[in-house]
């Protein structure tokens, strides 16, 4: 069984051999041709000397026994040169047959090696993906978590603020109420001196020095003081409390401070208006805690919307990333699979070619040898015949001198092709002429020459197309193929690499964004007293990721100087007031709420009115004068009625307390006149409404007049929010100036409010005194009109 196995195997390595390389298998058969030939051409010889025998037995002679010996020898001779051109050119095949095998080998070897080293790479990339997958996935899980723990708390936190807000609604519509009616609560007055002053509130007294500002605060609001503390002790949030017990603190310090100013005759609480004056303040300052506090909640909306968008981005990045890794990992795992199918079938290509070669060797081997005793073979025969010759004259006691022809070694040309199959000349020459013996064999013999297949070299076709990005930031590789349109040939030209790849994406995910150059210095703010001009530069490219960005008001974004920094002049016969001579649309904002007061609202008006009185009218290129009184709403259901979207008519001035009081005049003296009678309105301070309405107004100016808002406030607004979204909208389309007045106004606040730069466009008024003055008027001259006279 052993042997049958072992002569299959033969047999089979045999057949694959020759169909590799058909040489092979005609040399193999070459090779048993010459061996019966072998046989034949011995009996040839005794046949023929038998014959030689014959004729010299025959009494024929010497001579003619000479003749036929050396057509012998030239017979032999042919058939040596026969032989020694089948040997070289068996040989020469299989010589060829042994190269392509090895050239084979090495390409073989070389492909799989290859496929090996993308192999490993391609492990390399999948361990890493990997890898990353489930990091990936646990990232996405712990981000969702965070996530939802976040926007849960805030929720938690707007439906309990909200819950606050509606609590405090109700409290305030209850007072105003009682208030209405005013036989639920009523105030009184005992005594005179405010040491004993005592507040009467359904009948309980209690003494003021005493009393907490809950008491106080409960009194003005016509509340119990039980119905105040527990409204107090309900609510949820902490800012709503914090908010409320500072409400109830103010209202006991504005008590104080109406008593001292309407103390008279009327006693303490003075007349019936003053004390309609001091409800309505106290309305006025429980407004104002409810708005902040719906600032609050509408801050903490904004808050849980962009942790919404943010967590949403962040997500959608992760699970982009996670789908790229998954891709990849696809990729990868058809990559290997089709590397490891290649590097198999060059690795077995090789391997069968290997076995072919070592058997084309073992023939190459045996064919020598069997080449070489053949022609010794023939060799012998010629020496026979020549031994046969002389003992032919020796039996007639003949000794003649016999000289065969001696001819050179064959020398070969060169081969009419290098390759293909072409034609080769053989030549040799005569050595010794013939003298007797055998005549000379042909001296020129032709052969094929170079019939192995011309080498080809391997043919590509052109790269197609790179593929994506394995990751669109942060590093990844992309890849392209082609095809082999003609493999290689024999020693031809190798196919290359089937495959590149390179790096892509190697942007960082996280980039800060890149700003353009500066431009120019603008032309200078002022026409003197120092002003501003200012350059900026603009952002080219945005940021990615989390990367940086620096506002547009930062200071690596936005630069001023100062410039014009001498002292104005006015001119003669002004009484030393500056005139504007620049043509601006200007509205004036005048705070008109119940924390200005009367006083401070009486002086900014009288200033006011002197102030306009530097904005010339009288020509098309002059000033045109618009003025605006607000206040604001009077209880928390008009507020919304004035912030939200409502089917109703709303009333500028009945349900916001805004009042227009000079739209775009081109009379100053006019303008004047209308802000010297424009009353104080009292209320809360809706400025928020007052810009959002100067911008309306704005948008339809004239497109030659540089547009600029002033507004004067002591900054006690109602929604400090809605301020600053106010102001940011208004200062996309006019300059925005603030008069701060006071020293309790919000500097800090009121600087991010106002346009660039801050000192020319914040300008503080320690004391309404100061209004009264020309220097007042000639500081906002300049400050707001480029060119004055």
């Amino acid at each position: 069984s052993s042997s049958d196995d072992n002569n299959n195997n033969n047999n089979s390595t045999t057949q694959s051999s020759s169909l590799l390389y058909p040489a092979l298998e005609q040399q193999s058969t070459s090779t048993s041709n010459r061996k019966q030939k072998k046989v034949g051409s011995r009996s040839f010889l005794q046949v023929r000397a038998t014959e030689a025998s014959q004729v010299f037995s025959e009494s024929k002679g010497a001579s003619e026994a000479r003749v036929m010996l050396n057509a012998m020898l030239e017979e032999t001779q042919s058939k040596i040169d026969v032989e020694a051109a089948k040997c070289s050119k068996s040989l020469e095949k299989t010589k060829d047959a042994l190269s392509m095998a090895e050239n084979d080998i090495k390409a073989f070897t070389a492909r799989a090696t290859f496929a090996r080293a993308r192999i490993l790479a391609t492990q390399t990339g999948l361990t890493e993906a990997e890898g990353k997958g489930p990091a990936l996935e646990k990232a996405l899980e712990a981000h969702r978590n965070k996530c939802e723990n976040d926007m849960e708390s805030l929720r938690h936190q707007i439906k309990e603020i909200q819950g606050d807000l509606d609590q405090l609604e109700k409290v305030a519509e209850e007072a105003g109420h009682n208030i209405a009616s005013d036989d639920a609560a009523s105030l009184a007055v005992v005594g005179s001196d405010r040491s004993e002053t005592a507040v009467v509130v359904g009948g309980n007294v209690s003494s003021s020095s005493s009393s907490s500002a809950t008491s106080v605060a409960a009194s003005l609001l016509g509340l119990g003081n039980g119905k105040l503390s527990s409204t107090a002790s309900s609510l949820q949030s902490d800012f709503a409390r914090t908010a409320l017990q500072k409400t109830m603190t103010d209202l006991q310090r504005r008590h104080s401070r109406r008593q001292r100013h309407v103390k008279g005759k009327y006693g303490l609480w003075g007349r019936p208006s003053d004390r309609a004056l001091i409800r309505g303040s106290t309305f006025d300052l429980f407004l104002v805690m409810q708005t902040h506090i719906a600032d609050k909640r509408d801050d903490m909306k904004d808050s849980l919307n962009k942790i919404q968008s943010m967590c949403q981005k962040t997500e959608t990045n992760l699970i982009e990333q996670a789908t790229d890794v998954q891709s990849r990992l696809a990729n990868l795992q058809t990559k290997l699979a089709e590397d490891t199918k290649e590097a198999i079938q060059e690795e077995e290509r090789a391997h069968l070619t290997g076995k072919s070669l070592l058997q084309l060797k073992s023939e190459y081997a045996s064919m020598s040898k069997q080449c070489e005793t053949d022609l010794q073979d023939l060799a012998k025969q010629m020496c026979s015949i020549r031994q046969l010759r002389g003992q032919l004259f020796a039996a007639e006691n003949k000794d003649p001198f016999i000289q065969d022809c001696e001819v050179s070694d064959w020398t070969p040309q060169e081969c009419s092709v290098s390759c293909g199959g072409g034609i080769q000349t053989l030549a040799r020459s005569i050595v010794v002429q013939p003298q007797g013996g055998s005549a000379c064999p042909p001296l020129q013999m032709t052969s094929r020459c170079n019939e192995q297949s011309c080498p080809v070299d391997c043919s590509m076709s052109a790269w197609e197309g790179w593929s994506d990005c394995s990751a669109a930031c942060g590093g990844g590789v992309r890849e392209r193929i082609r095809r082999v349109e003609v493999e290689a040939v024999g020693a031809g030209e190798p196919c290359p690499s089937k495959t590149e790849t390179e790096s892509c994406g190697n942007d960082p995910c996280e980039e800060d964004c890149r700003l353009s150059s500066w431009t120019p210095w603008s032309n200078c703010s002022k026409a003197c007293e120092g002003g501003f001009q200012v350059r900026m530069r603009k952002v080219s490219q945005k940021a990615k990721g989390a990367g940086y960005c620096p506002g547009p008001d930062s200071e690596s974004r936005r630069q001023y100087k100062r410039c014009n920094e001498e002292a104005c002049k006015p001119a003669r016969a002004r009484n030393g007031r500056l005139q504007c001579e620049s043509e601006l649309d200007v509205t004036f904002l005048i705070d008109s709420s119940s924390s200005m007061g009367f006083y401070s609202y009486h002086r900014v008006r009288k200033g006011l009115a002197s102030l306009v009185m530097s904005f010339p009218t009288e020509t098309s290129s002059s000033s045109r004068i618009s003025i605006v009184a607000f206040s604001g709403p009077r209880d928390y259901k008009k507020f919304e009625k004035c912030t939200e979207a409502t089917d109703d008519v709303v009333d500028p001035l009945a349900d916001c307390g805004i009042w227009w009081r000079a739209h775009h005049f081109d009379d100053r003296k006019k303008a004047s006149y209308y802000i010297d009678k424009t009353k104080f309105m009292e209320g809360s301070s809706f400025a928020s409404g007052a810009l959002a309405m100067a911008l309306a107004d704005i948008r339809g100016g004239r497109a030659s007049a540089q547009p600029v808002v002033v507004i004067f406030t002591d900054g006690q607004v109602m929604s400090p929010r809605r301020t600053g979204e106010a102001a940011k909208a208004l200062k996309q389309y006019a300059r925005l100036v603030w008069v701060p007045i006071g020293k309790r106004a919000p500097l800090d606040l009121i600087k991010t409010w106002a346009s660039q730069p801050v000192a020319d466009n914040v300008l503080p008024v320690h004391h309404t005194s100061e209004f009264e003055t020309v220097s007042f008027a000639n500081r906002i001259v300049t400050a707001i009109c480029p060119k004055v006279l």
